[in-house]
């Protein structure tokens, strides 16, 4: 018997499937690449594990897609089952949320760190993280901010008001997550110092 159980990817993936119409795993991934995988990343193999875990429970229809000169490849077309599924999630309680990070761990852990190594983590951490807020800043201005009223750039949009809420939110994290990463480098930096003088 198929398992019935689902997990939050189950619906992303449908919800991409419903917005975009027919789509291959790879559509899919660059879907969660550029969208979610500041909060909700997924690899292939998640994803293609969930279209045939889909298919097999009638939520996603699937066709064989002939395109010269590439093998042909498996486009998924979301079914009404998949779309009342995708309308019963929106009604479940929310599973208690998870910040899973590196960062975190190590720094936890940082007595245990070679001399220089937990330094260095926060400053690349730092350097990726304001390259995200640009870009960010970017899908802020094309989404817009619901929040203040200002309407995307180009067009607006009723799914792109509630991207928008949610793009306003990573921009707020970002800028957030910088501060923090910027005060506890200073206080590492310090420490260091205090060490290296010590010695």
């Amino acid at each position: 018997m198929e398992e019935r159980s689902t997990y939050p990817i189950t619906y992303a993936v449908l919800a991409f499937l419903e917005k975009w119409g027919p789509s291959s795993g790879y559509d899919l991934k660059r879907g969660f690449d550029h969208a979610l995988i500041p909060f909700f990343g997924a690899v292939y193999s998640q994803i293609y594990h969930e279209l045939n875990r889909l298919h097999k429970l009638g939520w996603v229809e699937m066709e064989m897609e002939a395109s010269s000169p590439r093998p042909a490849r498996k486009r998924y077309t979301i079914t009404q089952a998949g779309r009342e599924a995708l309308a019963t999630w929106q009604t479940q309680p929310l599973e208690k949320p998870q910040l899973r990070d590196e960062l975190f761990l190590r720094t936890m852990f940082g007595y245990l760190a070679p001399p220089g190594a937990l330094t260095t983590n926060f400053r690349n951490a730092i350097a990726e993280h304001e390259q995200r807020l640009a870009e960010v800043q970017v899908e802020v201005r094309t989404h817009g901010d619901p929040l203040s009223g200002r309407p995307a750039e180009g067009y607006f949009s009723k799914d792109n008001s509630y991207l928008g809420l949610v793009v306003q939110f990573e921009q707020r994290f970002e800028e957030m997550y910088l501060d923090w990463l910027r005060e506890a480098l200073t206080f590492l930096e310090k420490q260091e110092s205090e060490g290296r003088s010590s010695e």
